[in-house]
């Protein structure tokens, strides 16, 4: 599996997911669309995964996305995923 269908299998089960909502706040008590917010940031990481002089926004991208989603999902099946994870971030 790439890390493209790793990514595209993130955004699924984002959509799917009844934890990550739309009704949520940000620090200051303000509206904030979290599953609008993480789909965007996932397209941003299955779009620009390849790109190495798109590694500051992938990193921040990426930061979102472990903040907002179970850790449980967030794991490559395949150890060449995992290592093709580590040298984008």
């Amino acid at each position: 599996m790439s890390l493209e269908q790793f990514f595209t299998n993130l955004i699924e089960k984002a959509e799917a997911s009844e934890e990550i909502t739309n009704a949520g706040t940000d620090d200051e008590g303000f509206y904030k669309p979290t599953r609008t917010i993480l789909l965007r940031h996932l397209q941003l990481l299955k779009d620009l995964h390849k790109k190495p002089l798109a590694k500051p926004m992938l990193k921040q991208s990426w930061s979102y996305v472990t903040e907002h989603v179970p850790p449980e999902w967030l794991v490559p099946n395949s150890k060449q995923d995992q290592e093709e994870l580590k040298k984008m971030l």
